[in-house]
């Protein structure tokens, strides 16, 4: 085995261990479960919930007009339903790769054939991850960063969005095999096409937006009240290390980096610890909508085979 395929089996699996053991010895389990007991459950579950739905809603709905400025004749429910899945399983999988799903979902009803759908799915990808780490440059240059290592990890991100681009870029426009090369002519209108680079840009920031106001929420409901600016640079910070530490749904690594930060703005350690686990209950929500969207699928799913049949 080679050092680049051993450091990438088990790089993830030393990253949660050690996250895994800072949560576990660091944290004051006894303050931080007193202050959770009296959480605001309006918040946390209901307003949180709705907040879930709206961002997927809108993730749905962008790939339903991407689809269909790319000729892709794809019904709204069918592409919203998919989105509701994939986006449940996003949160428990490594890299959130888990939405990939809802491409087989829609192929395996005949909607969406796998070299568009991975395609699409790629493109969205790579246009979140720009737009989240150009949002944190945004936060910084407004004078929030009061220390080198603010910048230096956006700078960090910001490689990382160099990296992944020029790999899309050498998929889209470079030699590759031939049998990809009908997923390549895909990634190449979604990656250059002004339509379809707008819709992408604009659905990504609105979705974002929607998990912004989704972790201020949880974070109010155990009484963290911090400046939105501020939550944006946590929520960014934190989703660039769960992305990167590429453990399924960043499970102790978000608590850990999530707790320190928001320490660094003042907040009490325990309380920052709770709010910490409290942005987990989006994780928890995130599952039980996507299972909700999947009982929902199956039935749809039946409705059409009985139609075709």
């Amino acid at each position: 085995m080679s050092h680049w395929r051993w450091l990438r089996r088990f790089a993830p699996w030393l990253i949660f261990s050690v996250a895994l053991w800072l949560l576990i010895s660091t944290f004051d389990w006894a303050a931080l479960s007193r202050i959770l007991l009296d959480i605001d459950l309006t918040l946390a579950i209901v307003v949180a919930s709705a907040l879930v739905i709206g961002g997927f809603l809108v993730r749905g709905v962008r790939s339903w007009a991407l689809l269909r400025r790319m000729g892709c004749k794809c019904p709204l429910v069918p592409c919203v339903l998919s989105g509701f899945v994939g986006g449940g399983l996003a949160n428990v999988t490594p890299g959130q790769f888990g939405e990939a799903f809802r491409i087989e979902m829609l192929h395996s009803v005949g909607y969406l054939n796998r070299s568009t759908g991975y395609a699409l799915f790629l493109g969205e990808r790579l246009v979140d991850l720009l737009v989240l780490v150009g949002g944190g440059l945004i936060v910084v240059s407004l004078g929030l960063a009061t220390t080198d290592s603010h910048w230096t990890l956006l700078g960090i991100a910001g490689g990382l969005c160099v990296v992944a681009s020029a790999g899309l870029l050498w998929l889209a426009f470079g030699p590759i095999p031939k049998r990809f090369l009908i997923m390549q002519t895909s990634l190449r209108h979604v990656l250059v096409r002004p339509d379809l680079l707008g819709i992408n840009v604009v659905g990504s920031a609105i979705s974002w937006f929607f998990i912004l106001m989704l972790w201020d929420v949880l974070m109010r409901s155990v009484g963290v009240d911090l400046p939105l600016i501020d939550v944006a640079y946590v929520m960014i910070v934190v989703m660039l290390a769960m992305i990167a530490s590429f453990i399924p749904g960043g499970l102790g690594v978000s608590e850990v980096v999530a707790a320190a930060l928001l320490i660094d703005f003042g907040v009490e350690a325990d309380r920052a610890e709770a709010a910490a686990i409290a942005l987990r209950i989006a994780s928890l929500e995130s599952a039980a909508v996507g299972v909700i969207a999947w009982l929902c699928w199956i039935q749809l799913r039946n409705r059409l085979w009985k139609t075709q049949t």
